[in-house]
C-alpha cells in the first residue's frame, strides 16, 4: 500500500506545482534546415544554465525568469545557434539548424567539433548517426548496432553478432524500440547484421543507467532507434550496392511540404549467386539457399499547426534452406531442411501540441514475430514421405500515451499510460508421414500488461534531480501481479564537469529462450511463470564527466546490479510442458566503464574500456554469464586524408580486445557403438549445463576507407572495409576434431574485405 501511495503522490505532484510569478515560457520546434525533419534531443540552454532538450518530435518548452535571455541550441553533427531575446511575454521560437557538413554550391563548410557520441548526465549515450558511414562495415552494411557496441558496458556476444548485452545482462533483457514499437528479433543473417539500416536512422540512444519511467519491461536497459521521416523540401532517391546486399531509398514532400514520405528496402544478394551456382551442381550435392529482405516505410502529415500524424510499417524475413538430391538407381530420394524468421510491425501515432507547456503523443502499434523450421524427406523407391514443421509466433497489440509538461522554471513533468496484449505460441509441431498427420502443441499463452508511469525533473541551482516510478499490472492468464519500480538520478553540474548518481528498479514479465541457445537466430518468447518467479533487478551507478578546453572529453561510471528469478533453461521440452527443465538463478554484475573522446581538425577519436564481472548464483553455485568479458577495450579513430570543395576521403580504424567468452566443452567423450578405434570416432559426449572453459582472448583490427564526392546531380560514396586486417584467428565455436583426437576452434572471420557503393540523386 505504501508503494501505491508513492506513485499516486508523484502523479499528483503537478496539481500542486504552479507557475511562478514573472516567468516566461519559451517553446517551439527545431528542424533540419535542409530536410525540414524534426531534430531529437537538441540541447536548448540559457546563459543561466536553464533549459531542456527537444523531444521525439523536435518540440521544446521551458520557463525562465530572466527578461533578457541568451538561448543556445546545440546538437550532435550540427552547428550551434544562439538567440538573444528580450522577453515581455511568452515566445515561440522555431529553429532550423545547419548540418556540420553542408554543401553550398561548390563550397563545403565543416565544423571543428563533431563528436561521435554524447554521454548524458545520467548514463545514457546518444550516437551521431551521421558518423555511422565511417564505421568499418560487415559486408558493406552500415549497422547502428555496431556503433552501439563501441560503447563501454556493451557486449555483442559472439563475433559478428548484433547483440546488445548491457552490463552483464542477456540480449533479451534489452528493450529494442523502433519509433516506440518493441522489436523482438533485431537480427538478419544469423545475427551478423541488425534490421536497422543506417540509411533510415535519424537518431539513436542507449540507456544503461537511469532509464526514464516511460520505458520498462526489461532488466538491463533500452536502445531506441528513431527513424527518419523523409525530406519535406525535395524528392531524393538513393541506390546502394554492397558486397552481399542491394538497397534503395525514396523520400520526398507531400502536398507542398505539409507532410513527407520515406520508403526503402534491402535484399541479400547471395541468394542470386547461390541459385545460379546450383544450376551447375550435380544431382547428389547439397544445394544451399539463403537470404533476407526488409521493407521500411514511413509517412508524416501535419493536421494544422498543432497536430501531426505518423504511420510506420516494417517487414523483414530471413531464410536458409538446404536441399539434397540423390538420383542414383538404388538411392532415388531428396530431402530438404530450413529455418526462417522475421518481423512485421506497424503503428499510427499522433503528436499534439496542446499548449506552449504541454505536449502529448499517442501511439497505437502492432508487433509480430514468427519463426519456423521445416524438414522434408521423400524416398521415391519406397514411396516414403515425411515432413516436420515447427512454428513459433508472438504478437503484441499496444497503446502508449505520453504527456510532457513544462510546469515552471524548476520543474518538468512527464507521465502517461502503456497498455499491451501479447499472444504467444512457443512451439507448434506438425508431423506428416505418408497419409498420416500428428500435431504437438506446447500450449498457447497470453499476457496483458498495463502501466502508469511518471517522471519528475527538478532543477535547483547546480542540481538536476529525476524522480520517477512505474506502477505495472501483469496478468499471464493464470494470475496477476502488481509491481512498483522506483528510479532516481541526481546530477551535480559544474562549469566543465558533471557528477551523477542513479538508482533503478526493473521487472521483466517475458523472456526469450534464445538466452541459452544463443548460437541460433530463433527467439521463443514466453510470459513469466508465476508471481514468485517474476524477474526483477535493481542497479546503482555513479558517474563523472569532464570536458577540456582542448576538445577532449572524459567519462567514467561504476555500477552494481543484481537480478533475481532468472530462468536458465537446459531442457526446453520439459520447460514448455511445465515439467521443470530449468534452474532459477540470481545474477550479480558489477563493473567500471571509461570513455574518452577527442576531435581536432581532421582527426576524431573515441576509446572505451570496461572492467566487469557477471555471474549466476544457482543455489550457491557460481557460474559465469555466457557473455561475461572482464576486460573489453575498443579504440576507434578516423582521419580525413582528403578535404576539398567537392570531395572528402576518410580513413578509419577500429581495434577491439577482450577476454574470451565462457564456453561449454565436454569433459566426457564416448566412442560410438562398435567403433574399433576408440576416441577417434567419438560421436557421443556428455556436456555440462553451463560454461566450464573460456575461449582464447579476442583481438581484431578493422579498417575502413570512405570516399565521398559531390556530383553534378547528387552525391556518390564508396566505402571499402577490411575486417580482421591482421588475420587473427578468433575462435567462434569449439568442436572435437576426430582425426586429431583433440579439440579445434573454428574461425568465422579470418580476413574479410567488403565494399559498398551509394548514389544519391
Amino acid at each position: 500500500m505504501k508503494r501505491i501511495n508513492l506513485i499516486i503522490l508523484l502523479a499528483c505532484s503537478s496539481i500542486f506545482a504552479q507557475a511562478q510569478q514573472g516567468e516566461y515560457t519559451i517553446s517551439g520546434y527545431v528542424k533540419d534546415s535542409r530536410t525540414a525533419e524534426p531534430l531529437i534531443g537538441v540541447a536548448v540552454t540559457t546563459d543561466d544554465n536553464r533549459g531542456t532538450n527537444t523531444n521525439t518530435y523536435g518540440f521544446y518548452s521551458f520557463n525562465t525568469q530572466a527578461e533578457d535571455a541568451e538561448i543556445t541550441f546545440s546538437y550532435l553533427g550540427y552547428d550551434s545557434q544562439t538567440k538573444v531575446l528580450e522577453l515581455t511575454s511568452d515566445m515561440v521560437i522555431d529553429i532550423e539548424m545547419l548540418s556540420s557538413t553542408i554543401e553550398i554550391g561548390d563550397v563545403v563548410i565543416e565544423s571543428e567539433l563533431q563528436k561521435l557520441a554524447q554521454v548524458k548526465t545520467y548514463g545514457s549515450v546518444t550516437l551521431n548517426a551521421e558518423q555511422l558511414k565511417y564505421i568499418p562495415a560487415f559486408m558493406g552494411e552500415q549497422d547502428i548496432f555496431k556503433f552501439f557496441q563501441l560503447q563501454p558496458g556493451v557486449s555483442p556476444g559472439k563475433e559478428g553478432s548484433s547483440g546488445l548485452n548491457l552490463r552483464g545482462g542477456s540480449s533479451d533483457q534489452t528493450l529494442i524500440l523502433m519509433d516506440d514499437i518493441p522489436i523482438y528479433n533485431h537480427s538478419h543473417a544469423f545475427g551478423f547484421v541488425s534490421i536497422f539500416s543506417g540509411e533510415f536512422i535519424k537518431s539513436a540512444e542507449l540507456f544503461k543507467g537511469y532509464v526514464p519511467a516511460n520505458y520498462g519491461g526489461r532488466l538491463s536497459g533500452v536502445a531506441t532507434m528513431n527513424m527518419r521521416e523523409g525530406n519535406r523540401n525535395e524528392h531524393i532517391q538513393s541506390l546502394q550496392l554492397g558486397t552481399t546486399t542491394a538497397s534503395a531509398l525514396f523520400e520526398g514532400p507531400i502536398n507542398g511540404g505539409k507532410g513527407s514520405y520515406l520508403v526503402g528496402g534491402r535484399y541479400f544478394t547471395p541468394n542470386l549467386l547461390l541459385s545460379a551456382a546450383n544450376l551447375f551442381t550435380s544431382d547428389d550435392m547439397v544445394k544451399p539457399n539463403l537470404g533476407f529482405y526488409d521493407i521500411t516505410a514511413k509517412m508524416s502529415y501535419d493536421l494544422g499547426s498543432k497536430h501531426t500524424i505518423y504511420a510506420n510499417f516494417y517487414t523483414g524475413r530471413d531464410a536458409i534452406n538446404f536441399r539434397f538430391e540423390d538420383t542414383e538407381e538404388d538411392h532415388n530420394m531428396k530431402s530438404s531442411s530450413g529455418l526462417s524468421w522475421g518481423n512485421m510491425v506497424g503503428s499510427v501515432r499522433l503528436s499534439s501540441k496542446l499548449s506552449n507547456k504541454l505536449f502529448m503523443n499517442t501511439t497505437a502499434y502492432y508487433s509480430h514475430l514468427s519463426n519456423s523450421k521445416i524438414s522434408h524427406d521423400e524416398d521415391f523407391i519406397s514411396n516414403e514421405f515425411q515432413k516436420a514443421t515447427t512454428k513459433s509466433t508472438m504478437g503484441e497489440l499496444g497503446l502508449k500515451i505520453l504527456f510532457q509538461q513544462n510546469v515552471n522554471s524548476w520543474y518538468n513533468l512527464s507521465y502517461g499510460l502503456n497498455i499491451a496484449n501479447q499472444e504467444f505460441t512457443p512451439q507448434d509441431i506438425t508431423y506428416k508421414r505418408n497419409n498420416g498427420n500428428s500435431n504437438i502443441k506446447y500450449g498457447d499463452r497470453s499476457m496483458i500488461s498495463a502501466t502508469l508511469f511518471v517522471d519528475n525533473k527538478f532543477t535547483f541551482n547546480k542540481f538536476d534531480v529525476n524522480l520517477g516510478a512505474r506502477l505495472s499490472l501483469y496478468n499471464n492468464s493464470s494470475e496477476s501481479v502488481v509491481v512498483v519500480e522506483p528510479r532516481l538520478s541526481v546530477n551535480y553540474k559544474m562549469a566543465k564537469s558533471s557528477l551523477w548518481l542513479s538508482y533503478v528498479q526493473n521487472t521483466q514479465p517475458l523472456f526469450s529462450m534464445n538466452q541459452v541457445y544463443y548460437a541460433l537466430p530463433i527467439d521463443y518468447w514466453i510470459p513469466f511463470q508465476s508471481s514468485d518467479e517474476l524477474p526483477r533487478s535493481h542497479q546503482l551507478a555513479l558517474g563523472y564527466k569532464y570536458n577540456f578546453d582542448s576538445g577532449l572529453e572524459l567519462f567514467a561510471e561504476v555500477y552494481s546490479k543484481q537480478s533475481r528469478n532468472l530462468s536458465l533453461i537446459y531442457n526446453p521440452d520439459d520447460f514448455l510442458l511445465g515439467e521443470g527443465g530449468y534452474d532459477l538463478a540470481t545474477n550479480n554484475s558489477y563493473g567500471a566503464e571509461f570513455m574518452a573522446q577527442y576531435k581536432k581538425g581532421r582527426f576524431n577519436f573515441m576509446g572505451s574500456y570496461t572492467y566487469s564481472k557477471s555471474e549466476y548464483d544457482i543455489d550457491g553455485r557460481k557460474v559465469d554469464f555466457a557473455y561475461d568479458t572482464p576486460h573489453n577495450l575498443n579504440l576507434f579513430g578516423s582521419y580525413e586524408t582528403l578535404r576539398r570543395t567537392n570531395k572528402k576521403h576518410t580513413l578509419s580504424m577500429n581495434v577491439n580486445y577482450k577476454t574470451g567468452l565462457p564456453y561449454i566443452v565436454s569433459n566426457e567423450l564416448y566412442p560410438s557403438i562398435g567403433s574399433p578405434n576408440g576416441w577417434g570416432d567419438a560421436s557421443l559426449s556428455n556436456n555440462p549445463r553451463y560454461a566450464n572453459k573460456r575461449l582464447n582472448n579476442f583481438f581484431r583490427v578493422d579498417l575502413n576507407y570512405s570516399m565521398e564526392k559531390k556530383m553534378k546531380n547528387g552525391t556518390r560514396t564508396w566505402q571499402l572495409s577490411l575486417l580482421n586486417a591482421t588475420a587473427h584467428r578468433n575462435p567462434y565455436i569449439v568442436y572435437y576434431n576426430e582425426s586429431r583426437e583433440t579439440y579445434s576452434a573454428f574461425c568465422l572471420i579470418p580476413f574479410l574485405p567488403s565494399f559498398s557503393y551509394k548514389r544519391t540523386f
